[in-house]
């Protein structure tokens, strides 16, 4: 058996500062676009962040061209990075507050009604042949009302 089935991650050269040339991220993207195991899979931060590095070298149509990419992909990562860098590390930390209690001498505005007790069922019944009954009625018609049901008529 020959080891041909081995897939072996391409060596990535790590990219210091602006040593990134477009060629090396070419040959990352053409990788992660590969072994990538579902479409829907967004292209990888650390991809973004040479591409960013090299869009201060190049124009920004000649990026989307040689690595595949959409204006409008890049103009959002871009806005997110954008974003994401102006954004606060931790968010501001909120003054105190002090709370008091208030006391107040009359009873509530509101109060909610009470309900009286009823003699109300809701009841469901379903006959074998698909019809069906909802019954709102008292306990004392209930009796009546079941018996007409199931007589069919």
């Amino acid at each position: 058996m020959s080891s041909d089935n081995k897939i072996s991650e391409f060596p990535r050269q790590v990219s210091q500062g602006n040593a990134v040339t477009l060629d090396d991220v070419i040959q990352s993207i053409t990788h992660w676009r590969a072994t990538k195991n579902n479409r829907n899979v967004p292209i990888p931060d650390t991809i973004w962040k040479d591409i960013f590095i090299l869009f201060k070298k190049f124009p920004e149509q000649t990026l989307c061209s040689a690595l595949c990419i959409t204006k409008l992909q890049f103009q959002r990562k871009l806005e997110e990075q954008k974003f994401s860098s102006t954004m606060p590390s931790q968010p501001p930390e909120l003054p105190r507050m002090d709370f008091c209690e208030v006391k107040t001498p009359s009873p509530p505005i509101y109060k909610p009604a009470k309900i009286p007790a009823t003699n109300t069922l809701v009841v469901e019944f379903c006959r074998a042949d698909g019809r069906i009954m909802k019954i709102h009625t008292t306990t004392d018609s209930f009796a009546e009302l079941m018996k007409a049901f199931f007589a069919g008529g």
